[in-house]
């Protein structure tokens, strides 16, 4: 298994770093984790980035490429944007069995994290309801709203 993708007339050498350097005739040709030889990678980090479908990498091309509007515009472009916009959002709310304005497109995690958290505190505080728990541990976009939240009581 070490010697897969090892080109003919090259060696591998594990050092005691936990490395292996590729030798040739000529030298030492690069230095390898061993990670990289023997693990197949396993991507698990899908909270911080997730790889694309092909199926929606293939609806997002036509936009990308060519019709580039700010879809709050109302130039042509601009609402070419607006509607592809509009598609992906009514879309989403039929598979969710949703209505298509309960659907909220943001740029990220923390832009949600804020969304959600003080929109549920603003919505009860009216009620009187302003007691919100969270733990140490959740994600610092989650804590950093839950203590704005505090400060302002």
């Amino acid at each position: 298994m070490l010697e897969q993708g090892v080109e003919e007339g090259k060696s591998l050498t594990f050092l005691r770093s936990g490395k292996f350097t590729e030798k040739s005739r000529v030298g030492t040709l690069r230095v390898i984790p061993f990670w990289e030889i023997i693990l197949p990678m396993i991507y698990l980090d899908h909270n911080a980035t997730t790889p694309l479908r092909p199926e929606a990498r293939e609806a997002m091309l036509p936009l990308m490429e060519g019709a580039l509007g700010n879809p709050s515009g109302i130039h042509a472009p601009g609402r070419l944007a607006r509607a592809a916009i509009d598609e992906a959002r009514d879309t989403i709310a039929s598979l969710l069995r949703a209505k298509s304005h309960e659907i909220i497109f943001t740029s990220g995690g923390t832009e949600s994290c804020n969304l959600a958290l003080l929109g549920l505190a603003r919505r009860h505080r009216a009620v009187g309801k302003n007691h919100l728990v969270t733990a140490a541990t959740e994600h610092h976009a989650v804590l950093h709203a839950m203590q704005s939240l505090a400060s302002r009581e």
